[in-house]
């Protein structure tokens, strides 16, 4: 019974811990192998590149803690990112430029939480067509070509230092302990959560939870924007096709999410 037991407790361990475990040894395979991957500049460069899907990620985490799924970040963040692009590049305001990427990404992720809770449809469906959607705006205003060439200043949180670590990292790592500030120590966290466990219990103690859906998906879209707005500044360059990279499997989906 004792070595059933502890068989048990070992697989249980096992589950829990196995990926930090995997991910350990192949970093220590990764260091035996090459001289340069365990060093300062590395780290940093790994860090730097991952911030935008960082920023993502917690975006996510809200729509995920309200059963949600979210597959327009990618296309929100093309969209979002070209229209900045070509406002710095027309006025020169870097200010307005970013002003009006984040305000787009907060109406596209409105815009899916409005038509979740008024028309009732599952956020798979409201958010794949919002891809589409957006996606195709960002083409036709590009008109499939690349726009480049931007001033420092508007260049400088995809691509700038704040003394050796990059604006990126700083950027993510604020975001993450807003984050985790709004989900742990805030009301709205708790009414996210309680709207991911159960909404019928959720509504009838008296949540809005409609319009904790709206915040949500509002809230992914800024993010959503704000990442793109890193990305185009360190690549130099936006394009329709800009935040392509950000697909994820979510769900079993495989490469659906844009």
């Amino acid at each position: 019974m004792a070595a059933l037991q502890a068989r048990f407790r070992l697989r249980g361990w096992v589950r829990e811990f196995g990926l930090l475990i995997s991910f350990a040894l192949m970093c220590l395979a990764l260091t035996v192998l090459s001289d340069r991957f365990l060093t300062v500049a590395n780290f940093t460069n790994v860090l730097r590149i991952s911030a935008i899907n960082a920023i993502i990620a917690v975006g996510m985490t809200f729509v995920i803690l309200t059963a949600g799924i979210d597959l327009s970040v990618g296309a929100t963040a093309a969209l979002s990112a070209v229209v900045a692009a070509q406002v710095v590049q027309s006025t020169g305001l870097t200010p307005a430029a970013v002003a009006v990427c984040l305000l787009i990404g907060v109406l596209l992720g409105t815009a899916n939480g409005v038509l979740m809770v008024t028309l009732r449809i599952p956020p798979f469906i409201t958010t794949l067509g919002m891809m589409t959607i957006a996606r195709g705006l960002a083409l036709t205003f590009t008109q499939g070509r690349p726009i480049t060439g931007f001033p420092d200043d508007f260049r400088f949180l995809g691509a700038g230092f704040v003394g050796p670590i990059p604006v990126p990292i700083i950027v993510a790592a604020v975001v993450w302990v807003i984050g985790y500030f709004i989900l742990a120590r805030t009301t709205l966290g708790e009414y996210i959560r309680a709207l991911g466990n159960n909404p019928v219990a959720a509504r009838l103690s008296g949540i809005n939870t409609r319009a904790v859906t709206v915040v949500v998906y509002a809230i992914v879209g800024l993010l959503s924007a704000l990442a793109g707005l890193l990305l185009i500044g360190r690549l130099d360059s936006a394009h329709f096709q800009s935040g392509g990279h950000l697909w994820r499997r979510r769900r079993g989906l495989g490469r659906v999410a844009d």
